[in-house]
């Protein structure tokens, strides 16, 4: 789980690196942003690995009603995006 996909920029970064694990159906990807706005620059970065998933997600709302299956992640990736 990504959270804070803005450009893609380390989405695709870590797609490459992942990428000869995206045969396995285990592996999914889930970029996100609380704008989909961002969607459309990452979209073209991602799109030659269909295990990427671009999603909304708010962080501050209940991830299992935005569609998130608690406890399913075993990393979450954050950049430059959570402040206090």
């Amino acid at each position: 789980l990504e959270i804070g996909l803005r450009t893609g920029g380390l989405t695709s970064h870590i797609a490459r690196r992942l990428d000869k694990f995206g045969q396995d159906e285990l592996l999914v990807y889930h970029a996100t942003d609380l704008a989909s706005t961002f969607f459309g620059d990452a979209a073209p970065q991602v799109s030659a690995y269909p295990w990427v998933q671009l999603r909304r997600f708010n962080i501050e709302a209940d991830a299992a009603q935005q569609g998130f299956e608690p406890n399913s992640y075993d990393i979450v990736i954050v950049l430059s995006t959570l402040h206090g």
